[in-house]
C-alpha cells in the first residue's frame, strides 16, 4: 500500500488587531490656568473642577467653558488622591472626584468629604469620611418606603428599618475632579439622613429631584490596604451615627440576663407579700406637755419609752411611722 501524501495544514487569515477595551485617560488644558488636566472618566463627565485654579469647567464643551471660578487659596487635600486606584468589592476602581460638605446647626459648621470612585463598567461609587468614620456609599434604585411619621420617622429600605436622625441643609464648599452631574460651590441640598447600624441612608432634596443612598460603615484600614496607600488612616474620634457597637451583641445579652434577675426580685417580692403578716404590732398616741423649760425645778420628763410589745412569726421587714404636730421645737424618737 502507497503512502498517501499529507493534507496541506490550512492557514488561517491574518486578524486585523482590535483596539484596546481599556479606556485610555484624556489630557486636557485648563482654559483659565492653562493648567494640566486628565479626563479619567471620558464621556461620563459633566463637571470637572481644575486642581491649579479650582475653576469648575463644562466637560461637555469641547472647548471646557469655563462655568464657575473659585478662590484659589482655598486648598483642601484629600486623604485619598486623585488618580489612586485601587479593588474594591471585587472591582477595581479610581478615585475621579473630591469634594467637602458642610452643614451647620446650632452656630458650629460641621465638614464631611466624598471620594467619588468610578469604574468604567461597573458605574460610580463613593467615600465618606467624617472625623475618622467611613462609610462605603451606594446610589440608591429603589424608594425606600414611609413607615411612620411624627417626631422620629421610620422608613423601610432592602427589609431593614431606618430611624431618621436628623435634616439640615448641605452644602458644597470645595470641589476638585470630575462629576457625572451638575456640581457647583454652595450647592444647596436638604439633607436627611436615617440610620440603622452599620447602614446609613440618606436623602438629598433639591427642586428638581430626591437622591437616595446607602452607605455601609467602614474599616478605615480596609480602604487604605485596598488603595495601596502608604501613610496610616487617622484615627476617629467621636461616635458615628451608624456606627456599630463594638461590643457586638454583648449588651443584649446582659439586658436579657437583667431582665431574667429583674422577674426573680419580682417574684421573690411577690411571695415576701403573699406571706407577710402586715399587721399592727404596736400603736399608741401621747400627750406631752412641758410645764417648766427644761433642766429647771418641777419641769416635765423630756422622754418616754413605749411599753414592751412583741414582734412574733418569721423574720421579716417592720415598718416604724411617727407622727406629731410639733412647732417650731423638736423631737427624736
Amino acid at each position: 500500500m502507497g503512502d498517501f501524501p499529507t493534507p496541506p495544514i490550512p492557514q488561517s487569515p491574518p486578524r486585523t488587531p482590535r483596539p484596546s477595551l481599556v479606556p485610555r485617560a484624556q489630557a486636557v488644558n485648563c482654559p483659565n490656568c492653562g493648567n494640566a488636566m486628565v479626563m479619567r472618566t471620558f464621556s461620563n463627565a459633566v463637571n470637572i473642577a481644575c486642581p491649579s485654579c479650582k475653576s469648575i469647567l463644562d466637560a461637555t464643551d469641547p472647548k471646557f467653558a469655563i462655568i464657575q471660578q473659585a478662590d484659589a487659596k482655598l486648598n483642601v487635600q484629600p486623604l485619598i488622591p486623585l488618580g489612586s486606584r485601587g479593588k474594591w468589592k471585587g472591582k477595581s476602581y479610581e478615585v475621579v472626584g473630591f469634594q467637602r460638605r458642610t452643614i451647620h446647626v446650632d452656630g458650629v459648621n460641621y465638614h464631611w468629604f466624598e471620594y467619588l470612585l468610578f469604574n468604567p463598567y461597573a458605574g460610580y461609587r463613593y467615600f465618606t469620611e467624617y472625623n475618622g468614620h467611613w462609610n462605603d456609599v451606594i446610589i440608591c434604585h429603589a424608594l425606600p418606603k414611609q413607615e411612620s411619621s411624627g417626631r422620629k420617622p421610620i422608613v423601610s429600605f432592602n427589609n431593614l428599618a431606618f430611624t431618621h436622625f436628623q435634616t439640615a441643609p448641605a452644602h458644597t464648599t470645595y470641589i476638585v475632579g470630575e462629576f457625572p452631574w451638575q456640581v457647583r460651590l454652595n450647592d444647596t441640598v436638604a439633607a436627611r439622613d436615617y440610620t440603622s447600624p452599620p447602614y446609613l441612608l440618606s436623602a438629598e432634596d433639591t427642586s428638581d429631584e430626591t437622591t437616595w443612598s446607602l452607605g455601609e460603615y467602614t474599616d478605615s484600614k480596609a480602604i487604605w490596604q485596598a488603595f495601596k496607600l502608604l501613610d496610616s488612616p487617622p484615627y476617629h474620634s467621636g461616635t458615628y451615627v451608624n456606627q456599630p457597637s463594638p461590643f457586638g451583641d454583648k449588651p443584649a445579652k446582659f439586658w436579657n440576663y437583667a431582665s431574667l434577675f429583674l422577674l426573680a426580685a419580682l417574684f421573690v417580692f411577690m411571695g415576701s407579700c403573699a406571706i407577710a403578716k402586715n399587721k399592727a404590732a404596736f400603736t399608741g398616741s401621747y400627750n406631752f406637755q412641758q410645764l417648766a423649760p427644761t433642766g429647771a425645778k418641777g419641769a416635765a420628763e423630756p422622754s418616754f419609752v413605749t411599753p414592751v410589745f412583741a414582734l412574733d412569726g418569721h423574720t421579716s421587714n417592720i415598718e416604724v411611722e411617727t407622727v406629731t404636730d410639733l412647732d417650731n421645737s423638736w423631737a427624736y424618737f
